[in-house]
Order: structure tokens, then sequence, then C-alpha cells
């Protein structure tokens, strides 16, 4: 069967569910899932993701698949293959994304206290290179970020305590805190051509 005449049958499903939700065509889904897990195979080596990584990436464009308006989406987009692998390219990446923050927030929270605080070059013990890199970024903050960066992570302070501390709102200290780890997760990518 090809996605075009697979696609077909899923949207007739979700038509029909839509008058009989007890009523699915689970073999249609079925041949989805596993065409997508097939090609989430195909990717999870180039985009270096873990099979649960990917089977995650899959499972939601699984879930994309259960709208009308996605079906409607790939139906328009004239070849249901090409964008299908483009969704779950997409969903992996977001996955890598997240993998990649996680490290990071994880190497932020497991970096000693008096680096955070102080702007002073790296000392010459053996470093990973996530570790160099964060380093870099940190260095190149102002003052005032890394003590926010403190007050979060070494502190444990939650938004409202820190909000308090810097005498602004509970607001202004959530959004300040989101665009500064926004941009230090842009720096942390800049940085790797210093590091590699």
């Amino acid at each position: 069967m090809t996605w075009a005449e697979l696609i077909d049958r899923l949207e007739a499903d979700l038509l029909v569910r839509q008058g009989n939700p007890g009523v699915t065509d689970e073999k249609a889904w079925g041949m989805a899932a596993d065409l997508l897990h097939r090609r989430g195979r195909l990717l999870m080596t180039r985009l270096n993701l873990n099979s649960a990584e990917m089977e995650d990436a899959a499972q939601e464009v699984l879930l994309k698949l259960q709208s009308l308006a996605t079906m409607q989406r790939v139906r328009a987009a004239g070849s249901p293959e090409g964008y299908l692998v483009v969704m779950i390219r997409n969903a992996a990446m977001d996955r890598l994304r997240l993998r990649r923050r996680t490290i990071e927030r994880d190497l932020l929270i497991n970096m000693p206290e008096n680096e955070i605080v102080s702007a002073e070059p790296e000392t010459a013990t053996p470093q990973s290179d996530e570790t160099l890199r964060l380093k870099r970024v940190l260095r190149s903050l102002g003052d005032d970020e890394r003590e926010l960066l403190h007050m979060r992570f070494w502190q444990n302070m939650n938004f409202q305590a820190i909000a308090e501390a810097l005498q602004i709102s509970y607001s202004a200290a959530a959004v300040r805190m989101f665009r500064l780890l926004k941009r230090m997760e842009k720096l942390m990518t800049e940085f790797i051509s210093l590091v590699f």
C-alpha cells in the first residue's frame, strides 16, 4: 500500500470516528505506525538519536496524524511520504534539542558555585567539551545574568523569590530567565566551533 492510499484510509477513519467514536481502522493505523518507525530508524543513525528518542518522535507524528487538519496538510503537500518524513525529522530534531538542553542544564547545575559567579578563565584541569563551552558562555555573561543563574540553580530560588530579591515582577523574572537560557543555548551552539 502506498502512502497516498494509506492517507486515504486514515482520513476516512478519522471522518468515520467523528460520527462513531468506537469504530477505528486499527490495521491502517498499525501500518502507519510501522512505516513511521521504519522511516524513523533510517533517520536515527543520521541524527545520532537513541531508539527511545526515535520512538517518541514517531509516536508524536502518529498522534499528529489523528487530526483532520494535519491529514489535509499532508494531502495538500503533494508528496505524503515526503511530508511525513519531514514531520518525523522535525520531531526528531525536537528530541535532540531537548537532549542538548538537558545536558546543558545538568552541566550548569553540577558546575561548582564559584565558577558561575566569577568570570575567571577556566583552570588547566581536564574538562569535557561541553564544560569548556559552558564556561566560555558563562564568562561572556554580565554579572547580573550570572547572579540570576546563581539564584535559580544554586540557591534554588523560585521565580517569586527571585522577583522579590530583584524587586521586579514575577513575570519579569521568568522572562529574564527564559531569555537568558535561550541566549546561552545559542551561545553554546556558537562556541562548538571554538572547541572542535
